[in-house]
């Protein structure tokens, strides 16, 4: 699992509405229908020869059970893809309501790079959070908050606890129910009960079905390579609550498609002058970023239009566009992901909050005023 210290308030946010009657929310989705880059069979043939993969039966026979069990493999390990979308849909209720999450990602394995967005409802509002990897560096943004960060390589997967890389083969526990097209592939469809569904989590984080009314799994396989285009799983009944419902699914999609172009964000690209020759870096939001990058000990970026009105050794004085929240969350987010501890927390007024974050034998003191806009940023000794 995610440290929240890592992710930030935001995330923190998510995973405890991830916490819902099964361990983790899910939601139902229809399958994607974009037209993907097709794959050789040839290559992708090549790749399970080379991981050993045993051949499907021929000519399987819908209803019957799988007899020889058969190794899968999950998208990632699929030498011959190098770049895919992930649709994550998780849906979940019982009598404490419904949790809905959706995560739309595109993964480029070499040189690695990903987007993912969540979306997800906080306080009825729906939200959204998205990470990025890029030539190396970690973004993560929240609305109109962008920051940079030593580690938020967001793995959604964790989310789930069960993924598509806890199925390893399909025995007598799955029965073949038919061909089906899926993200422009042509699968073999399979089916398995309870007693087919992945525990998948770490020891004492596992996916529980003990007292389930009914529980069940379905995987979509390409039928050239045995690697899971599709994942479904669908839990219905509780023993405290007999209406409680969970589903999960994983899609993936666009198979080496050459629309996946991952960047990185606009804004980032003008406060750290990425865009070499073309005289548009902002040099007034990048001042701000370079004396607190100095003054807290690594880079934070800044949105176009904040300024910085006082620079010294020990204090920097910057104002901004965010308002109260964005800017108290900002440094909720960015601090404890570079290790300072939050010693507290006071606001005399609306719109005014004081933070003081402690690091070794480094404080920084945060005075955040007129409602966000306006910053001092002190640090000690």
């Amino acid at each position: 699992m995610y440290r929240h210290n890592q992710v930030g308030l935001l995330l923190l946010v998510l995973l405890m509405s991830l916490s819902a009657c099964f361990s983790r929310s899910g939601s139902t989705g229809e399958e994607n229908q974009q037209q993907n880059a097709p794959i050789a069979a040839s290559t992708i043939t090549a790749v399970a020869t080379a991981t050993e993969a045993p051949a499907q039966p021929s000519a399987p026979q819908a209803g019957t059970t799988t007899t020889d069990p058969l190794q899968v493999h999950a998208v990632e390990e699929v030498a011959a893809i190098n770049s895919y979308r992930l649709q994550i849909l998780i849906d979940s209720e019982d009598a404490r309501g419904v949790n809905h999450i959706q995560v739309d990602g595109s993964y480029i394995k070499e040189p690695p790079a990903n987007q993912v967005l969540m979306q997800f409802q906080d306080g009825g509002q729906a939200r959204t959070v998205e990470t990025r990897l890029v030539n190396g560096v970690h973004y993560m943004k929240s609305g109109e908050m962008l920051v940079q960060t030593p580690d938020v390589a967001m793995d959604v997967t964790e989310f789930t606890q069960i993924t598509p890389r806890s199925i390893t083969e399909l025995n007598q526990d799955f029965t073949l129910v038919g061909e089906e097209t899926v993200s422009n592939r042509m699968t073999a469809h399979y089916q398995g009960g309870p007693q087919a569904v992945p525990t998948g989590g770490t020891e004492g984080d596992r996916f529980d079905l003990t007292g389930v009314t009914s529980a069940k799994i379905d995987l979509w396989l390409d039928q050239v390579g045995n690697f899971i285009v599709k994942m479904e799983i669908s839990v219905e009944g509780l023993a405290h609550d007999p209406t409680a419902r969970y589903h999960l699914s994983f899609t993936y999609h666009d198979f080496n498609s050459t629309d996946i172009v991952i960047d990185a964000p606009a804004a980032s690209q003008a406060v750290a002058g990425q865009a070499p020759g073309n005289g548009d870096t902002d040099e007034a939001t990048a001042e701000p970023r370079n004396a607190l990058g100095k003054l807290l000990g690594f880079d934070l970026l800044l949105p176009t239009g904040s300024q910085i009105t006082l620079a010294t050794e020990k204090v920097v004085q910057v104002t901004t566009p965010y308002t109260f929240d964005e800017a108290v969350n900002l440094f909720q987010q960015v601090m404890p992901a570079h290790d300072y501890t939050l010693v507290s927390r006071a606001d005399p007024q609306s719109g005014e909050s004081v933070l003081l974050y402690q690091k070794g034998m480094s404080m920084i003191t945060i005075n955040i005023t007129e409602h966000g806009t306006k910053w001092n940023v002190v640090a000690t000794p």
